[in-house]
């Protein structure tokens, strides 16, 4: 997927090129890409563990991965593990 030309009288540079052939076979194939939405899902990290809390600071230290770009918010909740109460 990329731009059109920039150049040499192209009005398409961000329009998509073609989708298909016209009579045959009449159809798109199937795992065509196409614009889409993306990142804006929900995502679950297990396993992280709560190494200290910094109450003063309003932070929470933390061993594993995080999901997202630096600053942005995070909820955390207790995991669900089945049979066990926490």
């Amino acid at each position: 997927m990329k731009i059109g030309a920039k150049t040499h009288g192209s009005k398409s540079h961000r329009e998509r090129g073609s989708v298909g052939a016209s009579a045959t076979p009449s159809r798109i194939f199937p795992g065509l890409r196409m614009a889409g939405k993306m990142g804006n899902s929900k995502v679950t990290e297990r396993k992280v563990k709560v190494l200290k809390v910094f109450p003063e600071l309003n932070a929470i230290a933390i061993k594993g991965s995080v999901p997202g770009k630096p600053g942005g918010t995070l909820t955390i909740t207790p995991a669900k593990i089945v049979g066990v109460n926490i």
